[in-house]
Formats: C-alpha cells, structure tokens, sequence
C-alpha cells in the first residue's frame, strides 16, 4: 500500500495510506514489547516501585523535549520501558491479580477500531459502526429478553 511521502495523510492512521503508515509502528511496537517483556524476565519487574521509576525517567528523559526525535525511537524507548516495568498477570506465578491479560484478538480488533476513530454520534461520522453497533444492541436485547418486542 503506498505511503504518501509529505503532508498530513502521512501521519494519519486512518484512510487509504493509514495501513502503510501503521505498519512499521506497529512492527516497532511489537518488537519493544518483545524486547521489554525478555528484560523484565519474570511477571514483575525487578527492584520494585523505585527502580521501575528510575526506567522510566531514564526512557522518557526529556519528557517534554525541545525537539522530538521521532515515532520510532519514541516508541522503541518508551514502549521496552513500559513492558519491562509492566505487570503480566499471564505469568503462572503471577496469581489473584485485578485484571487479566488481552486476547490478542481484542488487542488487534482495538488498533482497528483505534484507526478508524468511529464516532457513534451519528450515522454520517460511522456508517459501518453504527450499523454494527445497532446489531449488537438487538442482540444482546434478544438474549436478554427474547420474547420481547422488536
């Protein structure tokens, strides 16, 4: 899928150039979390509150810089951080735990919708999301109550 080579299309991830634009993202993304859950080496980080704070500031540093180094280091960076100070509750020895871990599938249908950016508000903002979402509405209505009116 070709990329524009300059202006604004060539940061969007929606519409017809927002797949080429995601892909190398994405396959940053994915590479970091790799690489940061291999650091992390267990289901919690070592060192505890302070040496995952001290990750961090290291990653983030500056924070809010004078001139930005790029997506790619960005998220190279920021994402091996945020997954080697994560919590994987997927871990066996990571047990009673607040929340689960992602289906990849959820994972994956949440960039979709995350590039798309349907708003619900009304049909002209959605048209396919909210066709969808009147389905799931009837649905769930007919599982609820399935003797009830259309």
């Amino acid at each position: 899928m070709p990329v524009p080579a300059s202006g604004t299309a060539r940061l969007l991830a929606g519409g017809q150039s927002g797949p080429g634009v995601l892909r190398p993202m994405v396959d940053t993304v994915l590479d970091a979390l790799a690489h940061g859950a291999a650091d992390r080496g267990g289901p919690l980080p070592a060192g505890g509150p302070a040496a995952v704070a001290r990750r961090i500031r290291g990653a983030a540093r500056p924070l809010i810089p004078d001139e930005g180094e790029g997506p790619h280091p960005a998220l190279r960076s920021l994402v091996r951080a945020l997954a080697h100070g994560a919590a994987e509750p997927a871990d066996p020895r990571c047990t009673a735990h607040l929340h689960c871990p992602p289906l990849a599938v959820a994972t994956a249908a949440d960039l979709a919708v995350s590039a798309l950016n349907p708003s619900l508000d009304s049909w002209d903002q959605a048209p396919a999301a909210c066709a969808l979402e009147a389905l799931t509405c009837r649905a769930l209505a007919e599982l609820v109550h399935p003797h009830g009116p259309d």
